[in-house]
């Protein structure tokens, strides 16, 4: 699969433009450039996209696209679009009780403030549009809406707020801290069980539908009524309270979806204990090394390793790459721990996606919703529409549905 690059660059001349095989790019290239986070990988080049007789010569370098416009609404409003969905999925900045010291965490707290702060001025941007008319419509909703933060009050202060608890539902009917553990999950391009899959775009649905009103988009044309059933509203009576053993289950999983690595391991039993006796004997293994070998010498050092150390790395910053090669045994050792290191990581990575990916897709699995027959009508229906009702909320058209098989074909291959 491919796409084109539609820049005025691309589109030029083959004399002008020497580059012309670079007019179909890869879809894995547009994914990895989207992917490419600043600090943590390496920006996607793109040469030769600008003349070449341009002194110095020009280099598009593509990173995550979130540092520009982590919504991606300023694509859309440059675009002069009218109506506008807003669905902001990205993690935002939550309140720290005690925010780390260091030198690295306080970096990525800085970046988190001010992500925060393009986030909120992008979003008045867009509230601005809307009242001013130049938006005929919009909806915007993310995963904290409505969770706003607990005041806590300073001591000596002079305006003290009283702590008033809000309600266990959000005004959209999802239970609140479901809905703060939705806001925690992860998307680290790992695997989503049927259980963080359906309540997260359970609680989306439940906004979109609340929010979808003919005040909001009063120039939306009528669309196709349906009557399909979405199957991820089976997880609906666990996110509403209604079915209490549902949303113990439900909690008890979103519980761990906020890590980035070993989550069946504190979903199973088993492997909770398992992991608790391999730290152990890793602990005791090391414990035992240190001491058997305590009287032994690891690793001499010597002025003449120091010297020529310096030495190529003074050669090698002017310009001299090819003397690192010549300490063949050093050179011979690193290629060595790589191909260590490789095939350690690529046996992880295959026990992982054989074993325990599925195990945890297994553990949290979720029945899907079930049609129920609609006595009005005589068709299968439970009521899970997304409707655009008026300013009294009375529902007279609804967004088209794609088709069950569809869905269904896709909770098959999750399978």
């Amino acid at each position: 699969m491919k796409f084109t690059l539609s820049t005025p660059a691309v589109r030029g001349s083959a004399q002008r433009f020497p580059g012309r095989r670079q007019r179909w790019t890869r879809n894995g290239v547009a994914v990895g450039a989207s992917a490419a986070v600043p600090g943590l990988f390496e920006p996607i080049a793109f040469k030769n996209l600008y003349p070449m007789e341009l002194a110095p010569p020009k280099v598009v370098r593509l990173c995550d696209g979130g540092v520009h416009d982590n919504q991606g609404v300023a694509a859309l409003l440059d675009q002069s679009c009218k109506v506008l969905f807003v669905s902001d999925a990205s993690g935002q900045m939550g309140a720290e009780d005690d925010p780390k010291n260091g030198a690295v965490g306080v970096l990525l707290r800085a970046d988190s403030i001010l992500q925060a702060r393009l986030r909120e001025a992008q979003y008045r941007d867009f509230a601005a549009r809307r009242r001013s008319g130049l938006l005929q419509g919009s909806m915007f909703i993310h995963l904290t809406k409505e969770l706003a933060a607990d005041p806590v009050n300073w001591v000596g202060c002079s305006h003290p707020k009283r702590e008033v608890p809000p309600p266990p539902l959000t005004t959209y009917g999802v239970d609140r801290r479901i809905q703060q553990q939705l806001a925690e999950v992860r998307t680290d391009l790992d695997s989503f069980s049927n259980a963080e899959a359906y309540a997260l775009m359970t609680s989306g649905y439940l906004m979109a539908k609340q929010c979808a009103t003919r005040e909001n988009f009063p120039t939306l044309p009528p669309l196709v009524p349906t009557t399909h059933t979405w199957g991820f509203l089976g997880v609906r009576d666990a996110m509403d309270g209604s079915n209490r053993e549902a949303q113990e289950k439900l909690t008890g999983l979103l519980t761990q979806s906020k890590k980035l690595a070993f989550k069946v391991w504190s979903q199973v039993p088993a492997l909770t204990y398992a992991s608790r006796v391999l730290l152990i004997a890793i602990g005791a293994a090391i414990v035992w090394l240190l001491w058997d070998k305590r009287g032994e010498t690891l690793y001499t050092l010597s002025w003449n390793k120091v010297a020529a150390t310096l030495l190529m790395i003074v050669l090698s910053t002017i310009g001299l790459q090819w003397v690192k090669f010549l300490d063949v045994n050093r050179l011979l050792r690193r290629i060595a721990v790589g191909l260590g290191v490789s095939t350690a990581g690529w046996l992880a990575a295959r026990i992982h996606l054989h074993f325990f990916d599925p195990l945890f897709l297994k553990v949290g699995w979720w029945a899907r919703a079930e049609a129920q027959a609609s006595v009005a009508s005589g068709v299968a229906t439970d009521g899970a529409t997304l409707p655009i009702a008026d300013s009294e909320g009375t529902a007279d058209t609804v967004v088209p549905a794609q088709p069950a098989a569809d869905e269904k074909r896709a909770d098959e291959g999750r399978g």
